[in-house]
């Protein structure tokens, strides 16, 4: 399709109990436009058939290596992937998710025709009755700086995650997944937004999301889940020293929006006093102005927000009807 250099690319996909969903994963790896790739499966343990069946992949293809470990968790089976990997750039896909077949062939395109750090694009959140695109397909490509990049989060064009990106592995230079983390992508990424960084985005829906699916959803919530906050309020504290109040209220708005998921969970699971206290606290640290919040985001949200502020029992109800209809 594009007429510039072809470097390989290192998928890696780690693997636990996804008997149901690993083919179409694969399968849509397998199709890939983009042809110089290599598709790292890491097996963390899994006691159903997922390790089987990327076995049975491995031995029709060349391209695909398998790993198979004893159960680590989540970043672990990435950072063994990363180290088993050959290629220049790399990629994550999640093993319950899919991608389009021009996914690859695209941000490639993206990461060498803009030579940036890090290639992104946009992606569909899929539900079980809904498909919900994170943009319109235009394909534009645009070059964002970190600042630029924090503030697409509150647009949701983009997210805090590594799956809809593709990283040039001598920008990562030994940055690895922080084991045992939860929303172990948050430290992963804010490791690499703490350098000098350039990304390009491709505003095209190319990574399926899936949501909603038996068994993914959080089955406990502990004080655990809330360290992510201590995370964010340093890397605010880092931003502080770069960007002024005013040029951080889009990611201010993006924190509260994340601690307000946190706070559904909390009370999906039963919520206690020690976990409310945390997210009050919270709630301080990434306080943005109200009149500022309608001025860009548009009454819906300074609505929703205003109701998590003053009103968090009935936020959640409201949400919780909303969520049920997904």
């Amino acid at each position: 399709m594009y007429k510039i250099d072809k470097p390989m690319v290192s998928i890696i996909v780690p693997v636990y109990n996804v008997e149901k969903y690993i083919k179409k994963c694969i399968e849509s790896l397998i199709n890939q436009t983009y042809k110089n790739i290599e598709i790292i499966l890491v097996d963390d343990g899994s006691t159903d058939k997922s390790g089987k069946i990327c076995d049975e992949y491995e031995r029709k293809y060349r391209n695909i290596n398998v790993l198979h470990q004893k159960n680590q968790g989540l970043s672990m089976a990435r950072n063994n992937g990363m180290l088993l990997s050959q290629g220049s750039l790399i990629g994550f896909v999640d093993s319950d998710d899919w991608v389009s077949s021009e996914m690859f062939e695209k941000l490639v395109f993206a990461i060498l025709s803009t030579n940036t750090d890090i290639a992104m694009c946009g992606y569909n959140n899929c539900y079980p009755s809904a498909t919900i695109p994170s943009c319109i397909a235009s394909n534009n490509l645009s070059i964002l700086s970190r600042k630029e990049f924090l503030d697409c989060l509150i647009t949701k064009k983009t997210k805090y995650v590594v799956w809809n990106k593709l990283f040039r592995r001598e920008f990562l230079n030994g940055v690895f997944f922080e084991k045992g983390r939860i929303f172990e992508d948050v430290y992963f990424l804010n490791q690499l937004l703490r350098k000098e960084v350039s990304m390009s985005y491709i505003e095209t829906p190319l990574y399926n999301y899936s949501l909603g699916r038996e068994g993914s959803t959080v089955s406990f919530f502990d004080m655990e889940r809330l360290t992510v906050l201590d995370e964010f309020s340093d890397f605010l504290s880092f931003l502080e020293q770069l960007y002024n109040n005013t040029e951080l209220l889009n990611y201010k708005i993006y924190l509260q929006s994340f601690l307000m998921n946190l706070y559904y969970q909390a009370k999906l699971h039963g919520i206690n006093k020690a976990i409310e206290k945390t997210i009050d606290s919270a709630k301080n640290t990434f306080e943005v102005d109200r009149k500022y919040l309608y001025k860009i985001c548009g009454f819906k949200t300074y609505l929703d927000h205003t109701l998590f502020y003053h009103y968090p029992n009935m936020w959640f109800e409201i949400k919780n009807l909303t969520e049920r209809r997904l």
